[in-house]
């Protein structure tokens, strides 16, 4: 196999390897930080165009330390939120108003990981499946 197109798909697998790995380090400091709980509630649902149409993100309120916060969650298109739903708030006690919604937040961030790792992967599988033909 040429040496460029071995160097050229390994760089692309590890283009998508960058962002999987980044979205892990980031879910997983969220995690560490964000370890105390409260209810919330959905008090809106937002949308946002993009190239694949309307994202939509919800906004909740929750509060923490007795102070009531406002966050934001990841965008979904369709969204299984609804607006007054019932929610569990992970936050940071040492900073409030930084938060995620639990099992929801980090279930995007892992399938987002996930789809990365795979999409990585399958030009390092290309290159390795080529050079051991030859």
């Amino acid at each position: 196999m040429e040496p460029g197109l071995c160097l050229t798909l390994c760089a692309l697998g590890g283009a998508f390897w960058i962002p999987a790995l980044l979205l892990t380090f980031i879910a997983g400091k969220r995690r560490r930080s964000c370890t105390a709980l409260a209810r919330g509630v959905v008090v809106d649902i937002k949308g946002r165009s993009t190239s694949d149409g309307l994202t939509f993100y919800p906004v909740y309120q929750y509060e923490a330390e007795g102070t009531v916060c406002q966050g934001k969650g990841a965008g979904k298109s369709p969204m299984p939120l609804k607006k007054g739903d019932a929610i569990t708030v992970c936050y940071d006690p040492r900073r409030p108003q930084r938060s995620y919604i639990k099992g929801y937040d980090s279930r995007v961030y892992r399938v987002l990981s996930i789809c990365f790792l795979v999409m990585g992967a399958i030009p390092i599988l290309i290159c390795l499946g080529i050079a051991l033909l030859n």
